[in-house]
């Protein structure tokens, strides 16, 4: 999470026009539209295009109309279309939406509650947020709660989210009203801090949850030599590494983590005193020291030179069509091209790329698969894995079905799938071949967030007990190219006369009078949106590796929502 910063995302013309003039703006296009620039229009913060209207009466109309469509793109849009009035009936509409979705009620949810707070989550609509958070306290409400409370601190300061830490409430909502309290650098968190150490829950989930919490919490406060709460805030979290509270490996990473990024620390020691005597000598300058190159985590996963620090590893690989791409051989490193055997290594030494056989590269996917068998070869065998493909779909491979200790045994069943891997034959639309289809971008994200010892959590896998004790610390996401394909795609009337095409390629094709639509999670916005949500208790590094047309852009942003999350570029 980023600190300081509220995550309000306005559109340009929204920027750009008065609240009268919005307020016409109110449906989305009738005119044909050619796919590419549906396409270019998801990519945007905001997806909706609208038309001009008589007034609010109309508008809700229309967005009754819509919701008797099938596709959750299309209700998702109307909303937008809706809070995009600015009227405070708008919100009560969608808080009322929110409570009873009628469809697709899992993600309308938490899409109704990114869309209120980008177009009505300012301040003069707090009491409306903190009714609407008071009525709906489950703890699938969480992320709700997240946005609600932001709101309502900005409106009214800080006292009612301090009572919320102190209250009996339950660790999920202590957490978020710590986070929406970090995103204003409150000076109450230091204190809060130290209680919440002096008094940690038992159980691990709950400890877990207010770990990743307080770390969000110390690292929104400015280093300060005499701020006295912070350092004793600091110490104390440093503390919690003794083995006297007795935490897990996982908790223990949690706090190593932060404490590394607030202190500028590559070495993540799972003890307090190297982290005793770094927050001494830093308290000593005021300043943070220069970063040095440390030390690697014993056991890391790497993945093109990328570097995780946990334990339990998603890889998560595109396998849409464009990844049967050939490969510019000018761009692979100098090597074994001509299908020589593999350069042989002292006995004990880990794989490397050195050993990549390049001679079977040939195309986008070829290099994401020996790469990802090199990594493989390198794990820990008391460390964890899975992996995640997405086309059409998304999914974990057969040989990985779950989080799996890396044994000789189970990374041999993933490299053996890995090498049975076969493309489709070539057509007029996918001439260098076919794998699994389009880029399901956010459902092999979701997928990592899911996946616990056996098998996915099903919904609401952001408060899933196992998922968060049992899943990813560390993921790998490997793509080349933006998202056309999400989890909650839908056939339908072609309501808006769209011109119909390829969502991989933008190519169009004959106007259909039936089409078959996307979910909402193609647009940035809401993938992004989604993402705050899952990395809300779930303390993950999101590494991100970009290939071919890969959008750099969009990958830095996912990176960031991780825990310290780097990016890589094939080939630039």
């Amino acid at each position: 999470m980023n600190f300081g910063t509220r995550s309000r995302i306005l559109p340009a013309v929204q920027r750009a026009l008065n609240p009268q003039a919005l307020a016409k703006l109110l449906l989305l296009i009738l005119a044909p539209l050619h796919l590419s620039q549906l396409a270019r229009a998801m990519q945007e913060p905001q997806a909706s295009l609208l038309q001009e209207s008589d007034g609010f009466e109309s508008t809700v109309h229309r967005y009754e109309e819509i919701l008797g469509w099938l596709p959750l793109l299309e209700h998702t849009q109307a909303r937008e279309m809706l809070a995009q009035t600015g009227d405070s009936r708008a919100l009560q509409i969608l808080i009322s939406s929110y409570k009873n979705p009628h469809q697709f009620e899992v993600p309308a949810r938490h899409l109704i509650a990114g869309i209120c707070f980008r177009f009505l989550g300012n301040e003069s609509f707090a009491d409306q947020w903190e009714a609407w958070r008071s009525e709906c306290d489950a703890d699938r409400d969480a992320y709700l709660w997240f946005r609600a409370l932001t709101v309502q601190q900005q409106a009214k300061g800080d006292d009612s989210l301090i009572a919320i830490v102190n209250s009996k409430a339950s660790h999920f909502q202590k957490s978020v009203a710590l986070q929406a309290l970090a995103l204003d650098r409150s000076q109450a968190l230091p204190s809060l801090v130290s209680q919440i150490c002096g008094d940690l829950p038992r159980k691990d989930d709950a400890r877990l949850v207010l770990l990743g919490a307080m770390g969000v919490a110390l690292r929104s406060q400015p280093i300060s030599k005499t701020n006295d709460a912070l350092w004793e805030a600091a110490e104390a979290y440093a503390l919690l590494l003794g083995e006297e509270h007795k935490l897990s490996h996982r908790a223990k990473l949690t706090i190593a983590r932060h404490l590394g990024l607030y202190l500028g620390s590559k070495r993540l020691w799972f003890e307090p005193n190297s982290w005793l005597n770094k927050l001494n000598a830093i308290r000593a300058t005021g300043s943070l020291p220069r970063s040095s190159a440390g030390e690697s985590t014993q056991g890391a996963a790497t993945f093109f030179g990328l570097e995780g620090t946990g334990e339990r590893t998603a890889y998560v690989i595109d396998m849409s069509d464009s990844m049967c791409t050939p490969i510019d051989k000018s761009m692979l490193p100098k090597g074994p091209i001509t299908g020589a055997p593999t350069p042989k290594r002292k006995k004990g030494d880990p794989p490397t790329t050195d050993d990549i056989n390049w001679g079977r590269v040939h195309t986008r996917f070829d290099l994401a698969r020996e790469h990802l068998k090199v990594s493989l070869r390198r794990l820990d065998p008391n460390t964890y894995f899975t992996m995640v493909y997405f086309g059409d779909q998304a999914d974990l491979f057969r040989s990985t079905d779950g989080m799996i200790k890396a044994t000789r045994t189970n990374v041999k069943k993933a490299l053996d799938e890995l090498d049975s891997i076969k493309m489709g034959p070539p057509s007029q639309s996918r001439p260098d071949g076919t794998l699994r289809g389009l880029t399901n971008l956010h459902g092999g994200l979701r997928r990592a967030f899911q996946v616990r010892k056996k098998g996915l959590a099903k919904d609401d896998e952001f408060i899933d007990k196992k998922a968060l004790l049992e899943g990813a610390d560390t993921i790998f996401l490997l793509s080349d190219g933006n998202p056309s394909w999400d989890d909650w795609d839908m056939p339908d009337k072609n309501h808006r006369n769209r011109a119909t095409g390829d969502p991989e390629t933008h190519e169009a094709t004959p106007d259909a009078d039936n089409i078959h639509y996307p979910g909402p999670y193609v647009i940035q916005t809401h993938l992004l949106d989604d993402l705050t949500r899952l990395t809300l208790f779930r303390d993950v590094e999101i590494h991100c590796v970009g290939i071919g047309e890969a959008n750099m852009g969009l990958l830095n942003r996912i990176a960031g929502k991780g825990l310290g999350g780097k990016t890589h570029r094939f080939g630039g």
